[in-house]
């Protein structure tokens, strides 16, 4: 339920955040222009968050890695 309502405020935040820039702008190409700037900057500022959270994930998952360590041989031709 928690998470239901976490996730329920977060979409209504950006819809209402999308809807306020869309009145701020005339042009939508500088509102996707914008946008995408704000979208990279975010995504550089949080590079090492996400890769944490993904390590973290597949750590609790249980994937097996998809990087084969050096130094063991294969059998393989």
């Amino acid at each position: 339920m928690f998470w239901a309502r976490r996730a329920f405020r977060l979409a209504l935040a950006v819809v209402m955040l999308v809807g306020l820039a869309s009145i701020w702008f005339n042009d939508p190409y500088r509102l996707a222009t914008a946008l995408g700037l704000v979208t990279a900057g975010l995504t550089f500022a949080l590079q090492k968050v996400v890769t944490v959270v993904a390590s973290q994930t597949v750590d609790i998952v249980g994937l097996p890695p998809l990087v084969k360590k050096e130094g063991k041989e294969s059998n393989h031709a």
